[in-house]
C-alpha cells in the first residue's frame, strides 16, 4: 500500500500544480486580452486624430490657396494703382 499511497499523494500534488498552472495560464490570457482590447481602443483613437489631422491639413491647404488668391489680387490692384499714378503724375506735367 505505501507504493500505492505514494503515487496517489504524487498524482495529487501533480493535479494540484496542473490546477495552479491552468489558473495562472487564464489569469495570463485575461491580461493578454485585456491588453488586446486597450491596443485595440489606443488603435482606433490613433485612427481619429489621423482622420482628424487630415481634415485640418485640408483645412489649411484650401486657406493658403485662398490668401495666396488673395495676394495676386491686392497684387493686380497696387500694379493699378501705380499704373494710374503714373498717368496722373504725367497729366500733371
Amino acid at each position: 500500500h505505501s507504493i500505492i499511497d505514494r503515487s496517489i499523494v504524487e498524482h495529487e500534488k501533480q493535479l494540484s500544480r496542473i490546477t495552479q498552472l491552468e489558473r495562472k495560464v487564464l489569469d495570463l490570457q485575461s491580461i493578454i486580452d485585456r491588453s488586446r482590447v486597450e491596443h485595440e481602443k489606443q488603435l482606433s483613437r490613433i485612427t481619429q486624430l489621423e482622420h482628424k489631422v487630415l481634415g485640418q491639413q485640408t483645412i489649411i491647404v484650401r486657406l493658403n490657396v485662398e490668401y495666396e488668391e488673395k495676394l495676386s489680387i491686392i497684387t493686380q490692384l497696387e500694379n493699378k494703382v501705380l499704373d494710374q499714378q503714373s498717368i496722373i503724375d504725367r497729366s500733371i506735367v
